[in-house]
């Protein structure tokens, strides 16, 4: 057992920088309790990152909601009592559907007005 921790000798890694930009690149979304969440990642490069993109363009100009810009990673929309957040990285896209349940008619709305079928026409075709 390490009695002392030596930090003298520490190296960090060499892509330390890449890794914590990429974390602190998109801000946290402050939640207040009680609340649902609906987290979704899909693996998604090249082509498939570009669909995604694509396909959630579609979704928000469908409902008349302003898409992402075009040099967007992040991007929010309200959707009755729901945020959906969407996120692209390197690798991957995320798609996060967060609404209070302050009570249950607010979920109950959500899952009426733009709950599993919105949910489902928002990620098909997306890259899995």
């Amino acid at each position: 057992m390490v009695d002392e921790l030596d930090l003298r000798t520490f190296t960090p890694h060499p892509q330390r920088d890449a890794v914590l930009g990429e974390v602190h690149a998109r801000p946290f979304t402050r939640l207040v309790s009680p609340f649902s969440v609906i987290h979704l990642a899909f693996l998604a490069q090249g082509e498939a990152a570009t669909s995604d993109r694509c396909r959630f363009i579609d979704f928000c100009l469908e409902r008349n909601l302003p898409p992402p810009e075009q040099s967007a990673k992040l991007h929010q929309i309200v959707i009755g009592p729901a945020m959906l957040r969407w996120e692209q990285h390197s690798e991957f896209t995320t798609f996060t559907w967060i609404w209070s349940n302050t009570n249950a008619s607010t979920a109950d709305r959500f899952d009426k007005r733009a709950g599993s079928g919105n949910l489902d026409r928002a990620v098909s075709g997306v890259s899995a």
